[in-house]
């Protein structure tokens, strides 16, 4: 599968505004799984759920979404010498306010794909570490750091025509 064809399974989750869609070949199974997952939770009642950005960002994987009767989830990404801490304003709720409980469910799928980013290549997909040998922090196995040194690195996004 590629994003055009999952696009064309979930058009809804594609169709409202986006402020841009990254879909990187490494972590693609791992989105698409992401995609049945919450397909599966909202069943029939869509809820107006669709993608706001897709992006990579400090070398894991960051998927903004939105649905009706949900506010979007605003995140602080930290840099410290122990590496990227992120926090979202769910995180920082006073006692006492609940999540609506299919948002909680679907940011929890969210949190647990983007986790899971942080060990995966982004180009191929294999088991990966953070690379930092420039300044740009991607998740890389290997074979492609090997490749990132040598100024050859495979890219990690669709060709165009993939994600049309």
């Amino acid at each position: 599968m590629n994003p055009k064809q999952l696009k064309v399974r979930y058009p809804y989750m594609f169709s409202g505004e986006n402020i841009g869609l990254s879909f990187h070949r490494g972590w693609f199974a791992l989105f698409a799984q992401l995609c049945e997952d919450i397909d599966a939770l909202l069943g029939p009642d869509k809820r107006g759920f669709h993608w706001i950005q897709l992006k990579e960002k400090f070398g894991s994987a960051r998927y903004y979404w939105e649905m009706d009767g949900h506010e979007p989830n605003l995140r602080l990404d930290l840099i410290g010498p122990n590496g990227v801490t992120s926090l979202r304003m769910s995180d920082l709720q006073e006692p006492g306010t609940v999540q609506p409980s299919l948002a909680r469910r679907i940011d929890e799928l969210v949190r647990a794909a983007e986790t899971a980013t942080r060990s995966l290549c982004i180009v191929c997909g294999r088991p990966a570490t953070l690379n930092q040998d420039q300044a740009w922090i991607l998740v890389l196995c290997g074979h492609h750091a090997g490749q990132r040194r040598l100024g050859t690195l495979e890219p990690a996004w669709f060709p165009d025509e993939e994600q049309q």
